[in-house]
């Protein structure tokens, strides 16, 4: 059980604490909350707009392997062919 320290003042010690065993510190913006505070809304809704965008960032690295593979397919085709590549 925690006696004498919040959760947010471990967090904290935790924090400097990593900082000091890297080598460096993280610089800070003001009014930056380290990223744990990122809704928009207390509802938590989005738009089709942003779902969409989101959507479309999370399948880009599967359209990218496919891509890829076309492509070394396309080359080994033309190897196989006898025809330079």
């Amino acid at each position: 059980m925690m006696d004498d320290h919040t959760y947010t003042e471990q967090v904290m010690e935790n924090r400097t604490f990593t900082e000091r065993m890297s080598g460096r510190r993280r610089r800070r913006r003001s009014g930056d909350d380290g990223g744990r505070n990122r809704q928009r809304s207390p509802g938590g809704t989005a738009t089709w707009g942003e779902l969409l965008r989101t959507l479309g960032f999370a399948q880009a690295p599967g359209v990218l392997y496919i891509l890829a593979v076309m492509l070394l397919a396309g080359v080994l085709i033309a190897l196989s062919m006898g025809m330079p590549g």
